[in-house]
């Protein structure tokens, strides 16, 4: 996921996972940023061969990582900002939500605590 780290709409998710490639800029793009310091056609988000997220800045436009200029294609990591003139964006990897087991769960704690009864019962008799 990655969300606006800036101003009032701090937080915001910037794209859908579904929608890669996606255009990023000030201009006629996927997702527009109408900050001061971002140009028309400023990045481009998309996955590589193995499905990671990947951003690349457009002509000469300035993207800085982790207080570093990227040049070209770069793979993001889990808690990367983005700074792109007076925006940040910042990469998260969502958490995954687990399926509730509750009852699955009390099933295998029954049958457990079940054989164990039937344990107990075969050692006093014997």
């Amino acid at each position: 996921m990655i969300e606006l780290a800036t101003g009032e709409s701090g937080g915001a998710r910037v794209f859908e996972e579904n929608r890669l490639p996606l255009e990023v800029g000030r201009g006629q793009v996927d997702h527009v940023l109408d900050f001061p310091g971002v140009w028309d056609r400023h990045l481009v988000l998309s996955r590589d061969e193995e499905g990671w997220l990947m951003v690349a800045p457009q002509g000469d436009a300035m993207v800085i990582r982790g207080g570093e200029r990227i040049d070209g294609a770069t793979r993001l990591r889990n808690g990367d900002t983005l700074e792109l003139g007076s925006v940040r964006l910042r990469f998260r990897i969502s958490s995954c939500r687990q399926q509730p087991l509750r009852t699955l769960e009390t099933s295998a704690w029954l049958i457990l605590l079940a054989l164990v009864a039937v344990q107990v019962l075969l050692l006093i008799r014997f």
